[in-house]
């Protein structure tokens, strides 16, 4: 009974997990982002929306939520990223933000 019990828990904390995750992910819905990982200036900042949001939402990325100051401009971003395709999304509150730091790192390439 008490092995039941523990797999029981298990698979609830397992999904509780996933919801929380993907519940968090919509912080990012409305956002800007752009792939850093290829030429910053071969590519625009695309509002987080629609087939991007929802790529973004797949198990395919995984994301960090907790925005960090490390970028060019010294902006908070967070940041998506696919393994298979070397996407990585640099993710920014504002579309002004987001091509300032684009631009930022195309005048570095």
């Amino acid at each position: 009974m008490l092995r039941k019990t523990y797999g029981v828990s298990a698979l609830t904390v397992f999904f509780l997990s996933v919801s929380a995750h993907a519940g968090g992910l919509d912080v990012l819905k409305g956002k800007y982002a752009f792939n850093w990982r290829e030429e910053p200036s071969q590519t625009k900042c695309a509002k987080i929306v629609g087939p991007l949001f929802s790529d973004i939402k797949s198990k395919r990325f995984h994301c960090d939520l907790k925005p960090k100051s490390n970028t060019s401009t010294d902006v908070p971003a967070r940041s998506c990223s696919e393994g298979e395709s070397g996407k990585e999304y640099l993710i920014f509150d504002s579309k002004k933000a987001c091509e300032d730091e684009r631009e930022t790192q195309a005048s570095n390439e």
